[in-house]
């Protein structure tokens, strides 16, 4: 158990100890005041074992940033409310935006917290900065949304909204760019056209958010779902692409990916009043179905294919069976340096599980030529063995 999971054990201890005094005395005293208390000591251990659970990951180094951030989320979010707790004793907080605040901030997190460990792996490192990127943007806009004037409230709602949903299909058209030469993955330039397209949706609708009036801003929303629609489809398919499915299982990505074309060019004739509107609720929602259906099935697969990690682990490498290449006397020889029993040849037995560079994903007994968990090619390493000795 480290230092961290020790004090925050402390700390859900004494949290515990003040919640079970403060509550019987609230209920005999039918006091709020000690009501307050005992909320407040609730809180305190309700994060304390969240706080837990997420220290488990610093043990990890890939994981380490994420629980970093994970821990400083579940910090605010308990100040956040406790001060909600004890607002009517605080005159100065405004209740009604600081509940907005608690509810949004764990909302907030979660697809963040996803961006910051994706800077962890090298397939998706660009995407997780670049999920980071629009989460600070989101964060931003989101505040000012809650706290910001009246007058501008709709605006900077609209503005998160935007930068949500942009944010994500950018970063799912960034998965897998930069990836190392040696991860020999198809260059698929067609990710730029996502990339790019985002950057041109955000823009154009921030502008027609802010600036156009009138006619000019709903042509100007208009336009943006355009550039909007490409990019969410270009990241949807991206991700589609790195799931490991056998050869007889390639229709259910191809049909999964041309529903989705479908869904996103029925919305684009919606919005420009191509079709009527009943009309286009209906067929919008025909291909719709079949696409969220093949994305479940694609998941289900990928988890299916996804062989499990071997039960052979390092403490069951206690011992190995061979024989001596000088007198070829059979015997039990340990992991790490030790010598034949018979004619004191020296050995060196070292075990090194298979795993992908990128992720560091066991790939034992692994027979496709893709690792299951983020697409790489399996590149099958050339043993040398030293004689010289």
């Amino acid at each position: 158990m480290t230092q961290v999971h020790k004090n925050i054990l402390r700390g859900l201890l004494v949290a515990l100890g003040i919640t079970a005094g403060a509550g019987v005395l609230s209920v005999l005293m039918q006091d709020s005041m000690m009501g307050r208390v005992t909320g407040t000591s609730f809180v305190i251990v309700l994060a304390a074992l969240i706080m837990l659970k997420i220290a488990a990951a610093l043990e990890h180094e890939k994981k380490r940033p994420a629980a970093i951030f994970g821990l400083g989320v579940t910090a605010v979010e308990t100040v956040l409310v406790l001060v909600l707790i004890w607002s009517d004793v605080l005159a100065f907080v405004d209740s009604q935006k600081l509940l907005s605040s608690v509810f949004a901030l764990p909302i907030w997190s979660l697809p963040t917290t996803f961006a910051v460990r994706a800077v962890s792996v090298r397939l998706s490192r660009n995407a997780g900065w670049v999920g980071i990127g629009f989460a600070v943007l989101t964060l931003v806009t989101g505040a000012a949304a809650i706290w910001g004037p009246i007058e501008t409230e709709e605006e900077w709602y609209l503005s998160t909204g935007l930068s949500v949903a942009m944010g994500l299909a950018v970063s799912a058209s960034c998965v897998g760019l930069g990836a190392p030469p040696e991860a020999k993955l198809p260059p698929r330039y067609w990710r730029w056209i996502g990339i790019l397209a985002g950057a041109g949706a955000v823009t154009l609708g921030m502008y027609a958010i802010w600036a156009a009036k009138g006619a000019n801003e709903e042509a100007y929303m208009r336009t943006a779902s355009l550039p909007a629609l490409a990019a969410a489809y270009v990241g949807f398919a991206n991700i589609a692409l790195f799931t490991p499915l056998n050869p007889n299982q390639r229709w259910l990505l191809i049909a999964t990916l041309a529903s989705g074309l479908a869904t996103c060019v029925l919305i684009a004739l919606a919005v420009f009043e191509v079709t009527d509107d009943r009309d286009s609720v209906r067929y919008i929602s025909a291909m719709a179905i079949p696409t969220v259906c093949g994305v479940i099935a694609l998941a289900a697969v990928a988890r299916f294919n996804k062989r499990p990690e071997s039960e052979l682990t390092a403490p069951d490498y206690l011992s190995i069976y061979l024989a001596c290449p000088r007198c070829r006397s059979e015997q039990e020889i340990k992991p790490g340096k030790s010598r034949c029993r018979y004619c004191d040849l020296m050995f060196d037995i070292k075990f090194e599980e298979p795993k992908c560079p990128h992720c560091d994903y066991l790939l034992h007994m692994i027979e496709g030529k893709t690792c299951p968990e983020c697409g790489a090619p399996i590149v099958k390493q050339v043993l040398r063995t030293d004689t010289s000795s």
